[in-house]
């Protein structure tokens, strides 16, 4: 069995998180948040589901972690050195945004695995807020 991941569009992927605008940061959590609840659990069931047949469960959790870890650097800058105000209000979009990032980075990881309708859920915020076709 065993499916290959995509590390092309993965790695494609994780350079464009540096290039991201803070408007497109401040969509991301917005669009996410527009997805229904019910269709984003049958969507990361479904991820859960083609990750074990295809025993990539370690590597869609390290990407997810990779993601996310993209997504809350620089929150452990000591509290008393002095903070530039955009860099704060740019690692607190980050943060927030770390769901649907996290999502994307596995869609896309799956790539052809995974089934579309589940697919456009967990890329949808990322394509609404970014405009990037993948």
């Amino acid at each position: 069995m065993g499916g290959k991941l995509d590390r092309v569009a993965l790695d494609r992927f994780f350079a464009q998180l540096d290039r991201l605008e803070q408007t497109q940061l401040m969509l991301l959590p917005a669009m996410a948040g527009s997805v229904d609840r019910a269709e984003h659990e049958a969507a990361l069931r479904e991820v859960r589901r083609v990750a074990g047949q295809n025993g990539l469960l370690d590597e869609i959790q390290a990407i997810r972690n990779d993601a996310t870890h993209w997504a809350t650097r620089g929150t452990n800058i000591p509290p008393l050195q002095p903070i530039p105000l955009d860099f704060e209000m740019n690692v607190t979009m980050r943060m927030q945004a770390a769901g649907p990032i996290a999502d994307a980075a596995v869609a896309i990881a799956l790539g052809h695995m995974l089934d579309d309708g589940s697919s456009e859920i967990l890329l949808g915020p990322w394509l609404a807020a970014t405009g990037a076709a993948e």
